[in-house]
């Protein structure tokens, strides 16, 4: 049996796990939720998202896990929508199948434009501040409210949200920049 990622990779994995893990699963149960997708299908996403993790051949360029897992979560979300679309096509019939496969063949160029801004957006939120980042994963990623923030990050609930539209107006004059 061939293993996957060298041992540097595996400890590198299992300690984003051990930080992560629980974050991700938040994340991923709340999208499938809102999508009406299976909730099931977290422990599947979730073990492809540490997967793509252990597949990293230099793990020391990985300066925000955090963000890599992230996007890494989105990619695995976005094929998973894919997948099910091909499979509720075939079931629905060849017209249907046909209809979808124009819609993919279509998004095509705007997948790809996408990936783009989102490898900007991930350089911007990278370029943020520590804490400016944290609050806005915190409040994005794992949906929690101010008080929260706040409590796990030793901050007001003012403060917190100071730094979260900080975060967001970065995020927004970056856009206007492009």
């Amino acid at each position: 049996m061939a293993t996957i990622g060298s041992k540097h990779a595996r400890k590198f994995v299992a300690q984003c796990y051990e930080q992560f893990g629980e974050r991700l699963n938040r994340y991923l149960s709340r999208q499938l939720r809102r999508s009406c997708g299976n909730p099931q299908d977290v422990r599947d996403l979730a073990q492809e998202v540490w997967c793509r993790l252990l597949r990293i051949k230099d793990t020391t360029e990985v300066l925000e896990p955090m963000a890599y897992i992230h996007t890494s979560a989105l990619n695995v979300l976005r094929e998973h929508y894919l997948l099910g679309r091909r499979q509720s096509a075939s079931l629905a019939g060849v017209d249907r199948a046909q209809d979808a496969v124009d819609e993919l063949d279509c998004t095509a160029a705007d997948a790809a434009e996408e990936l783009a801004l989102e490898a900007e957006l991930d350089r911007t939120i990278a370029l943020l501040p520590k804490m400016q980042r944290e609050v806005l994963f915190l409040k994005t990623i794992d949906g929690y409210d101010w008080s929260e923030i706040g409590k796990k990050l030793n901050l007001t609930e003012n403060t917190a949200y100071m730094y979260f539209w900080r975060a967001m107006t970065a995020l927004k004059k970056s856009r206007e920049e492009r």
